[in-house]
C-alpha cells in the first residue's frame, strides 16, 4: 500500500511538471501544451484525504496532529514563498508597495487572496502555493474537530466538506474566501476519505457508490457539467483506485519521485523560469529545441528537488519533530 501511494504521488507530481513546462513555456505552449496535467493536484488531493483518515485512525490529540501537519509542510513552504517574493517584487517590497505586504502577509497566514499577478484569481504570492492553502484548511479543519473528539467520524468530515462547498456556492459573494471555497477541487479530500472507508470495510459497496455519487451529483448541479470535480476530479479517482489495487511494489523509480514529491513541486517552477531562460539563449535557434527543453526542465526540477529534500525538507522535519513533538 506504501509503494502504491509513493507512485501515485510521483505520477501525480510528473502530471503537474509536464503540464507547468508546458504552459509557462511560450514556444512549448503552441506545440506540446499538456493541460491534462491539472489532473496532478487532483490525484493529490486524493491521496491527501485518503493518508488524513489513516492519520485519524491513531486517535492523535489535536495538538499533535496540527504540529506534525504544520512542520511536513511551513518550512519549506515559507522557504520558496520569500524566494518567490525575491525574485518577482523585492523592488516593490523595498518601496513599501502596500499590495506585494499584503500579498505577503496573507501568503504566509494562508489567507486566501486576490493574486498580484492575476487579480481575477485567488494565488498567494508564490501561485503554486495555492494547493498548500488547501490543504493546511483541511488540516485545520480536522484540528479543529480533534479538539473536540479523537474518535472523528469520517463522514462527518465528508458532510462538513459539502455543507462549506454549497453554502459557497449558493451565497453570492465576489470575496476571494467565498471563490476559495466554492472551487468543488477540495471535495477530492472527500473521494479520499470515503475510500479509505471502502477500504477498511467500514462501509460496503453500494455505500461506497452512493456517497461518492451524491459528491459528484452536488458539484455537478452547483458548478455544471465543467466543474472541476466532474472534469478533472473523477478520472482523477479512477487512476487512483486502479493504482492503489494494481501498482504493488512495482515502479520503485516513480515511488523515488513520490518521495521527494512536496520538494519536487515546491522547486520546480523556479528550475523550470531558469532554465527556459537560459535555452531561449544559447539554443532558440537548434531543431528538436522544444524536446531538449523539455527533458533539461524536467530532469533538472528532479535534481534540484532531491538536493532540496536531502539538504532541507528532510532535516528540518526531522529537527523540528525532534525539538516539538514529544
Amino acid at each position: 500500500m506504501i509503494n502504491s501511494i509513493q507512485v501515485l504521488r510521483g505520477l501525480a507530481i510528473l502530471l503537474v511538471i509536464f503540464y507547468h513546462v508546458t504552459a509557462m513555456t511560450p514556444m512549448l505552449k503552441a506545440e506540446y501544451y499538456f493541460e491534462i496535467g491539472r489532473i496532478g493536484v487532483d490525484i493529490f488531493f486524493i491521496i491527501s484525504g485518503y493518508i488524513m483518515s489513516l492519520i485519524l485512525e491513531r486517535h492523535e490529540p489535536a495538538r499533535k496532529f496540527m504540529l506534525k501537519r504544520i512542520i511536513r509542510i511551513m518550512p519549506l513552504f515559507l522557504i520558496v514563498t520569500f524566494l518567490a517574493v525575491i525574485a518577482n517584487y523585492l523592488p516593490r517590497l523595498i518601496n513599501n508597495d502596500a499590495f506585494v505586504i499584503e500579498s505577503l502577509v496573507k501568503s504566509v497566514f494562508l489567507i486566501p487572496h486576490f493574486s498580484i499577478a492575476n487579480p481575477e484569481k485567488v494565488f498567494p504570492i508564490f501561485i503554486p502555493g495555492w494547493t498548500i492553502t488547501y490543504e493546511m484548511w483541511f488540516y485545520v479543519s480536522i484540528g479543529l474537530i480533534l479538539l473536540f473528539t479523537r474518535s472523528v467520524n469520517h463522514l462527518l468530515i465528508v458532510f462538513l466538506l459539502l455543507v462549506v462547498f454549497t453554502i459557497s456556492c449558493l451565497v453570492p459573494s465576489a470575496s476571494a474566501i467565498n471563490q476559495f471555497l466554492s472551487n468543488s477541487v477540495y471535495l477530492c479530500f472527500a473521494l479520499g476519505i470515503v475510500f479509505r472507508l471502502f477500504e477498511k470495510k467500514k462501509i460496503d459497496l453500494g455505500k461506497t457508490i452512493l456517497i461518492i455519487g451524491i459528491v459528484f451529483s452536488i458539484a455537478l448541479f452547483l458548478e455544471g457539467s465543467d466543474s472541476r470535480l466532474i472534469t478533472l476530479g473523477f478520472p482523477s479517482f479512477i487512476i487512483f483506485v486502479v493504482g492503489f489495487y494494481l501498482i504493488g511494489e512495482r515502479f520503485s523509480v516513480i515511488a523515488f519521485v513520490g518521495k521527494i514529491s512536496f520538494s519536487l513541486y515546491l522547486t520546480h517552477v523556479f528550475t523550470i523560469n531558469v532554465v527556459e531562460k537560459f535555452f531561449a539563449k544559447l539554443f532558440g535557434h537548434l531543431p528538436y529545441y522544444n524536446e531538449v527543453l523539455i527533458f533539461s526542465a524536467v530532469s533538472l526540477s528532479l535534481l534540484i528537488a532531491y538536493f532540496t529534500y536531502e539538504l532541507f525538507e528532510s532535516r528540518l522535519d526531522f529537527y523540528l519533530r525532534k525539538r516539538f513533538i514529544k
